[in-house]
């Protein structure tokens, strides 16, 4: 038996940014109490990386919640109306992506395919947040996408800390939960989920580029962490 999550109405557009702009406070205020503290010992991208755990957590619980509520019906079709449950994970990961993309930015570990990477997941996140549709498929890919980043930021915070995978049981298998959560879920499911969003006759054509953008970042990324694992490189 499911249980019934409480029924709200969606957000106006006024709550909608008003939502959006707490969250860039909070992850705002989070990065900056970090940086007071450890950006002399550890660097800004090690708060950059511990934000972004704390991110994939937050985010892919609501994600979660926000399609438990949409089922089963949301799986039958695409474009549907954005609830309320899926504007709190969409508003959520709008922020965090504002304000990680001012670190990369200005930060000392600036990255171009990380910026057009948050240009595009902002963008399409926004879509559906602010315009009312297609909330759930952007749910599901927020979900898709969020939940190997805690292993790879993880990852590198232990890399960073000077473990090493050859001796470090922990991170060997930190290392392999990221292997396989990324190409389970980015790959072999994001690949053919975000094929049905742009074959879509209801998905609008810029939602599709979005999602098409990002498919092809999160394979570019795959490939090249694939051929430096089966060279047995070590990579971050």
């Amino acid at each position: 038996m499911m249980i019934s999550l409480p029924k709200h109405t969606p957000m106006t557009t006024n709550e909608a940014a008003a939502y959006v702009f707490i969250w860039v406070l909070v992850w705002g205020a989070m990065t900056l109490a970090l940086l007071s503290k450890y950006e002399r010992r550890k660097g800004d991208e090690w708060v950059s990386r511990v934000v972004s755990v704390a991110h994939a957590v937050v985010s892919g619980v609501l994600a979660a919640i926000a399609m438990y509520d949409s089922l089963p019906e949301a799986w039958l079709w695409f474009a549907s109306p954005t609830s309320f449950y899926q504007q709190l994970a969409l508003g959520v990961s709008i922020a965090y992506f504002i304000v990680d993309f001012v670190g990369i930015w200005y930060g000392s570990y600036y990255d171009t395919l990380f910026i057009w990477h948050h240009i595009c997941s902002g963008w399409g996140l926004g879509i559906a947040h602010f315009g009312g549709t297609c909330g759930f498929e952007l749910c599901v890919c927020l979900w898709a996408m969020e939940t190997s980043n805690p292993f790879l930021h993880s990852r590198w915070v232990l890399l960073s800390e000077g473990f090493c995978e050859k001796e470090s049981s922990l991170l060997h298998w930190i290392t392999e939960l990221f292997w396989w959560n990324f190409s389970l879920c980015r790959i072999t499911f994001g690949t053919p989920y975000t094929t049905m969003m742009i074959l879509s006759a209801n998905e609008p054509w810029l939602l599709k580029f979005l999602g098409g953008a990002i498919m092809v970042f999160s394979w570019k990324f795959w490939i090249e962490m694939m051929g430096k694992r089966r060279r047995n490189e070590s990579w971050r």
